[in-house]
C-alpha cells in the first residue's frame, strides 16, 4: 500500500489569474501540508502560509494532481509593502530541555504587512503558565532565490524582538517555557476539621514537589498504613475510604498558583480508622448455668479507647459480680481504673469502659465473672436411743433441694452418723442464697421415727440456716425370730 500524495502550488496574479511562476509538484505521506508563500519581485501575496489537508487518490500521478490538493498563492502587485509573520511557540508537555526549541510547538501566529525595509517590533504576549524566554528568540529571512536565513536573535527579557520586512518577507518566532508549580498530597483523616494536621504528606509543595504547568500527576495511596501517635507510642492503622483502585488513584492538572492564593494543586486522600470490635461476654463460677447475669452491651467497635461506651454487670438475683478480666479463664483482672459505678471511676464498679484499645487486634474480648451469694446450712440430727441415752451407730440420709430460680440447680444428700451420745451436726458452706427444701430419706432410717419429715429453710448471706431432726428407734419396725420371709427357686 503506497500512501503517497502528490499536491501542487500555483502562484497567481489575483487580477489577471494568470501564472506568476512556474507550478510546484510536491510528494508527501502527511495527511496535512503547510506551504510558505513564494517571494516574487514587485508582488505581495495575500497569504504568509497556506495550511491544507489533503485528499487521498490512489490513481493521482506527479502529472496529474487532482484539484482538491491545489495550494494557490495569490499575489497582488506591491512594490512598496513586504509580509510579516509572528509565530509563539509553547514548549511541549513532555519536553526535557527548556532550552532546545526542538521542544516547542506552535501556538499561534499573526500575518500583516508593511513598509520595505522598514523594522518590525513583534509583541511581548503573555500565556498563563508560561514564562518568555527572550534567549530563544529567533528570526528569519529569506531570499528570493529560496534561500532561508534563520538567525537567533535573542532579547533582554524587556525587549522585543525585531527585524526588518523586505518583499521576500519576514518571520519572528517567540518561545514561551512552561512554569514550574508546586503540588501537594496529603493523606488525611475522614471527618476531621480542615485545620488539622495531615496524617501523612507525600508532597509538601516545595522545590523538590513541583511539576509543569498544564502537564499531569497521578498518585496511587495505599489501602492501608500506620501511624504511631503519642508518648506511648500507640500504632493506629488507617484504610483509605474506597477501597477500589480507581478511589485510590486521583489525577489533578497541574494549574498556575497566583501569589497569595491557595494552591489548587492538591490531592488529598481520605482515611479511617481501624476499628476494633469489643465483646464484653458474661461467665459463671459455676459451670452450666445461664440465668446467673447479663451485660448491658454485648459488642461495640471503635478505632479509639474514648470512642468505645463499655459494658455494666448486672448480677441476676443470688449472684454478684466477682470482677471483670481479660481472659476467658478470669485469671487476668482488668485495670481497676477502667471500672465504674455508673460514671464515677470506682475499683470495684459492675460496668467496664476500657482505657486503651490494642489496634493490632482485628477484635478484644473482656469478661464478666460472675457467682452465686452464699451463706451456710446446717443440718443436725437428735436422736434419743431405746432407753434414753447412748449412740444407736445408725445412720441418716438427708435430701437438699434448691426451690428458687438460682437455686434449682442444687440437688445433693447428705449424711449424718449417730456416733455420739450428742446430736450430729453438718454444715454445708458456700451454698447459694435462696430458699431450700431438707428432707429425710426415711426409706434408709425404717427402724426410727421422726419428729418432722421435711424442712423449708431460707440461706442468706454470709448466715447459716439451721434445721434440726430428732429421731426415736421404733422397735415396731425391728426384725425378730418369727419374721419370715420365703424365697423360691423355680427353674
Amino acid at each position: 500500500y503506497d500512501d503517497t500524495v502528490y499536491y501542487k502550488i500555483r502562484y497567481v496574479d489575483y487580477a489577471s489569474r494568470t501564472e506568476l511562476k512556474t507550478a510546484v509538484v510536491k510528494s508527501t505521506d502527511e495527511a496535512v501540508v503547510t506551504e510558505k508563500f513564494l517571494p516574487i519581485s514587485g508582488y505581495i501575496p495575500q497569504n504568509f502560509y497556506i495550511r491544507k489537508t489533503l485528499a487521498y487518490d490512489g490513481n493521482a500521478t506527479e502529472d496529474s494532481v487532482i484539484e482538491d490538493n491545489v495550494i494557490t498563492f495569490y499575489y497582488i502587485k506591491d512594490t512598496e509593502h513586504g509580509l510579516f509573520s509572528v509565530e509563539y511557540y509553547l514548549e511541549n508537555a513532555d519536553s526535557d530541555d527548556s532550552t532546545d526549541v526542538k521542544n516547542y510547538s506552535q501556538y499561534e501566529s499573526i500575518v500583516g504587512s508593511k513598509d520595505i525595509l522598514q523594522e518590525h517590533k513583534a509583541d511581548i504576549r503573555s500565556y498563563e503558565g508560561y514564562t518568555y524566554v527572550p534567549a530563544l528568540n529567533t528570526v528569519i529571512t529569506y531570499k528570493e532565490n529560496g534561500d532561508v536565513k534563520e538567525e537567533l536573535i535573542g532579547a533582554a527579557a524587556g525587549d522585543p524582538p525585531r527585524g526588518i520586512v523586505d518583499f521576500t518577507g519576514l518571520t519572528i518566532k517567540i518561545y514561551y517555557k512552561r512554569n514550574l508549580y508546586p503540588y501537594i498530597i496529603e493523606y488525611r483523616e475522614y471527618g476531621a476539621s480542615a485545620s488539622a494536621d495531615a496524617l501523612k504528606v507525600i508532597a509538601d509543595g516545595s522545590d523538590e514537589d513541583m511539576a509543569k504547568f498544564d502537564t499531569t500527576k497521578s498518585h496511587t495511596a495505599p489501602q492501608k498504613f500506620t501511624v504511631e501517635s503519642g508518648s506511648d507510642q500507640i500504632v493506629y492503622e488507617y484504610y483509605v475510604v474506597g477501597a477500589n483502585d480507581e478511589a485510590r488513584t486521583k489525577v489533578m492538572t497541574i494549574r498556575a498558583v497566583e501569589e497569595g492564593e491557595e494552591n489548587p494543586n492538591k490531592l488529598v486522600f481520605y482515611y479511617t480508622k481501624k476499628k476494633v470490635e469489643v465483646f464484653y461476654e458474661k461467665v459463671c463460677t459455676v459451670p452450666g448455668l445461664t440465668s446467673f447475669g447479663v451485660v448491658s452491651i454485648y459488642s461495640e467497635s471503635a478505632a479509639t479507647a474514648e470512642g468505645l461506651s463499655g459494658s455494666n454487670a448486672m448480677p441476676a438475683i443470688g449472684f454478684r459480680l466477682v470482677g471483670w478480666y481479660a481472659d476467658e479463664a478470669c485469671t487476668i483482672p482488668v485495670d481497676k481504673s477502667w471500672r465504674f459505678d455508673g460514671e464515677t471511676q470506682s475499683d470495684t464498679g459492675t460496668k467496664l469502659k476500657p482505657g486503651s484499645l490494642d489496634t493490632s487486634k482485628d477484635e478484644i474480648h473482656y469478661y464478666a465473672l460472675f457467682e452465686p451469694i452464699y451463706g451456710a446450712l446446717e443440718i443436725t440430727k437428735g436422736i434419743d436411743g431405746i432407753d434414753g441415752t447412748g449412740a444407736t451407730g445408725a445412720t441418716f440420709l438427708f435430701r437438699v433441694q434448691g426451690a428458687d430460680t438460682n437455686n434449682k440447680h442444687i440437688d445433693i444428700i447428705v449424711s449424718i452418723r449417730d456416733d455420739t451420745n450428742t446430736p450430729e451436726s453438718v454444715l454445708l458452706n458456700k451454698v447459694p442464697i435462696g430458699n431450700y427444701t431438707v428432707t429425710e430419706l426415711t426409706e434408709w432410717s425404717w427402724e426410727f421415727t421422726t419428729n418432722d419429715k421435711e424442712f423449708t429453710v431460707t440461706v442468706e448471706e454470709d448466715k447459716t440456716a439451721k434445721v434440726t431432726f430428732t429421731n426415736t428407734p421404733d422397735p415396731s419396725n425391728w426384725l425378730n425370730g418369727e419374721t419370715v420371709n420365703e424365697n423360691q427357686f423355680n427353674p
